[in-house]
């Protein structure tokens, strides 16, 4: 780049087009930050609305990691833990199951209070913490509780 310099001052001054082309680069490179850094927020509304969506729905065993009880987006890995397959988020979710599995496996019923395994359960979103989730025994104790629910 060639750049008109003031000899009396020794400063050094940039031309009308360096001086536009500099701030063309800087709007697009602002641009760019803005739209990468939206990608996520973008995310996180189309998840909430799914989760919205699934408020009083049966929810398939691949979407929940069985460690941390939250309905995933990503594609979860399945363990094989006694025949079962209970499915996990991460190599962590992975290795807490494997070595904590006579308590990470199973779960409350929240409505007869039994303990269940998850592998069997009925999953059901959690009313009062949006992306967790409950466990059921069967389908009928999904009904009974949200009726239960309902009077309150």
């Amino acid at each position: 780049m060639v750049r008109n310099k003031n000899i009396q001052n020794n400063k050094v001054f940039w031309s009308k087009n360096e001086k536009r082309g500099l701030n063309v680069t800087l709007l697009v490179f602002l641009l760019v930050i803005l739209v990468f850094l939206s990608i996520p927020i973008f995310k996180e509304i189309e998840n909430q609305k799914v989760l919205k969506n699934l408020m009083n729905q049966e929810i398939a065993f691949q979407s929940v990691c069985s460690v941390s009880n939250e309905i995933k987006f990503e594609k979860l890995n399945p363990v094989k833990i006694d025949n079962k397959t209970y499915w996990v988020c991460c190599s962590r979710c992975r290795a807490k199951l494997i070595s904590n599995s006579n308590i990470l496996r199973f779960a409350t019923d929240p409505f007869s209070n039994k303990k269940l395994d998850k592998a069997t359960a009925v999953i059901r979103q959690n009313p009062k913490n949006i992306g967790t989730v409950l466990y059921f025994k069967t389908k009928d104790n999904t009904t009974k509780f949200n009726l239960e629910r309902e009077k309150l």
